[in-house]
């Protein structure tokens, strides 16, 4: 919020939220992924 001759001016600001994986979390991830690649692979008959 600034002052201005104008009268009062609100800038607008963004917010992005962060997320740090742990090592565990990571390799959650890697574990669906194997998973959803052999059901895709499967339910495609590759």
């Amino acid at each position: 919020m600034e002052e201005t001759p104008d009268g009062i001016l609100l800038r607008p600001v963004a917010a992005h939220p962060v997320e740090i994986y742990s090592n565990e979390r990571l390799g959650e991830f890697e574990t669906e992924e194997r998973r959803l690649d052999k059901y895709y692979r499967k339910r495609d008959g590759r």
